[in-house]
């Protein structure tokens, strides 16, 4: 271990309370030893039970019936959002629209394309 591992071990500590993934960049995060001990099952329940409280939180703002679509499909879909004309309208823009990408592969082998459209 080097000084700058020293000097990192107090900014590690600190972003176990955060979103930080990396086992690569974060000793803590990725210690064998800590990680045995409960460190990534911890980790992943206290991120699972903080989106249940900020769901919570917000149920009351939304009707129950897609309260009770997202619980069951993760996701809500608004069938017919936009007047026909409008949807079809946005569609094809959306599909002709050329524009530079921007490409990652941060998942394995799963490459991931953005677009600002």
């Amino acid at each position: 271990m080097g000084i700058s591992d020293i000097i990192k071990y107090p900014f590690w500590t600190l972003a176990l309370a955060t979103g930080a993934k990396s086992f690569k960049d974060n000793k803590m995060i990725g210690s064998a030893v800590l990680n045995r001990k409960g460190l990534h099952a911890k980790r992943v329940k206290l991120a699972h039970d903080l989106a249940w409280s900020r769901r919570a939180r917000l149920a009351k703002s939304i009707a129950p019936e897609d309260r009770a679509a997202f619980d069951r499909d993760g996701f809500v879909m608004k069938r017919d959002f936009l007047p026909p004309a409008e949807f079809a309208a946005l569609r094809d823009a959306a599909l002709s629209y050329r524009a530079p990408v921007r490409q990652s592969r941060s998942e394995g082998d799963t490459i991931t394309r953005r677009m600002a459209l």
